[in-house]
C-alpha cells in the first residue's frame, strides 16, 4: 500500500467509529479507498473529538512548508519520520488544545506541557482526552503500537506486542490486509498501517524512544 491521505483517515477511524458512527463510517469509506480521504479528514478537523492531531499537524506542516494533509505529515504523527527531527516548540499547541477545550466547555485542565502523558506516541506531549482523566489502561489503549501477526483462525487475529508492554492481544482489520507474517502499527486494537523495516524503525524511535 502506498502512502497517501488514505493514512490520516485509517488511524482515525478506531477512535471515531466509536464516538460518531456516521463520521466513523465516513473515515472508513476513506480509509478504504472508496471516498476522499482529505474531504473526510477536513470534517474531522471540526469535531471536537480531536483537539489534539490538528494543532500537532499544523506544527509539522509549518515547520516544514508542506500543506496539512500531506502525506508525510500524517505519517510523522501516526508513525514518525524525519519531519520530526530537530528541537520543537510545542507551546502553541498546548494553547490551541487549552482554547478547544474551554470553547467546548469541557471542565477538565489539561496537564502542564512538562507532566503531560504521551497520546499516541510519545513525541505527542499532550494527553488529548477531552471528556475525562484517561486511565493508565486508557492510555496504553490509545498508544499506536507496533504487532506481529502470530495466528489467525476462527476465534480471531491474534498478534504479538513488539512495543511496550510487549503482550499478546487479538486485534480488528477492518481494511483487510493481507496478514501473512506481517507488522503492522495498531490504534485502539485496529490494524491500521502495514510497516516496514523502516517504518517500524521509525515507530519504535519516534513513539517509544528507542533508537
Amino acid at each position: 500500500m502506498t502512502l497517501d491521505r488514505v493514512l490520516s483517515a485509517a488511524f482515525s477511524y478506531p477512535t471515531l467509529k466509536e464516538k460518531d458512527d456516521s463520521l466513523g463510517r465516513t473515515l472508513l469509506a476513506a480509509a478504504q479507498g472508496k471516498t476522499p480521504a482529505k474531504k473526510a479528514y477536513q470534517i474531522l478537523c471540526r469535531t471536537y473529538l480531536f483537539p489534539v492531531v490538528v494543532p500537532y499537524f499544523r506544527l509539522i506542516a509549518e515547520q516544514h512548508d508542506l500543506e496539512l494533509f500531506d502525506p508525510k505529515v500524517a505519517e510523522a504523527y501516526w508513525i514518525g519520520n524525519e519531519l520530526l527531527e530537530g528541537d520543537w516548540d510545542y507551546t502553541r499547541v498546548h494553547q490551541d488544545i487549552s482554547f478547544k477545550m474551554h470553547q467546548h466547555d469541557l471542565k477538565r485542565k489539561i496537564p502542564d506541557m512538562p507532566t503531560a502523558a504521551p497520546h499516541h506516541n510519545t513525541h505527542v506531549k499532550v494527553y488529548g482526552s477531552i471528556s475525562h482523566e484517561p486511565t493508565a489502561e486508557e492510555r496504553d489503549h490509545c498508544m499506536v503500537k507496533a504487532v506481529e501477526i502470530a495466528d489467525v483462525n476462527k476465534q480471531g487475529i491474534f498478534v504479538t506486542e513488539k512495543t511496550p508492554p510487549f503482550s499478546h492481544a487479538t486485534v480488528q482489520n477492518p481494511y483487510n490486509f493481507r496478514l501473512n507474517g506481517r507488522i503492522f502499527a495498531v490504534h485502539r486494537g485496529a490494524l491500521c498501517w502495514p510497516l516496514d523495516e523502516k517504518g517500524f524503525r521509525n515507530l519504535m524511535k519516534w513513539g517509544y524512544g528507542v533508537k
